[in-house]
């Protein structure tokens, strides 16, 4: 007796979802990207390889800062990029927090005030991409 095997096909995933899938890094490289084709100059620290052969982002300060800088027209950007359910430190949220405080008074909108902090996710990027235009 023969079996008759049913084909399997992949589900196919929309785009949205691929996107929403995207990992931590290429989601940074996308926004990195797209900043400076837009004329932002971007800094992001790259960590390095040690001696005993551990990556790490070697740094003099509080850890936990922003994984995005970004500058341009009197704007000034500090971005924590996360994965779609990738979650914040302890460290991570204080640098947040002492930097949102830093446009506490001010009156424009977030928008258009002269530094801004964000956590940034892949259902951001609609967001991303007008802020960033």
């Amino acid at each position: 007796m023969t079996r008759v095997q049913k084909e399997v096909r992949p589900r196919r995933l929309s785009v949205r979802t691929l996107e929403l899938l995207q990992s931590e890094v290429e989601f940074q490289s996308k926004i990195v990207s797209w900043a400076k084709t837009n004329g932002w100059l971007v800094f992001h620290p790259l960590p390095a390889q040690n001696a005993r052969g551990r990556w790490a982002t070697h740094q003099v300060g509080d850890p936990g800062f922003p994984d995005l800088v970004m500058v341009r027209h009197g704007q000034l950007a500090f971005w924590e990029v996360k994965a779609e359910k990738g979650r914040m430190s302890v460290a991570q949220t204080r640098w947040g927090s002492a930097l949102r405080l830093v446009n506490f008074h001010h009156d424009a909108p977030v928008r258009y005030a002269p530094v801004h902090y964000k956590v940034v996710r892949p259902s951001d990027w609609n967001w991303i991409e007008d802020f960033l235009r």
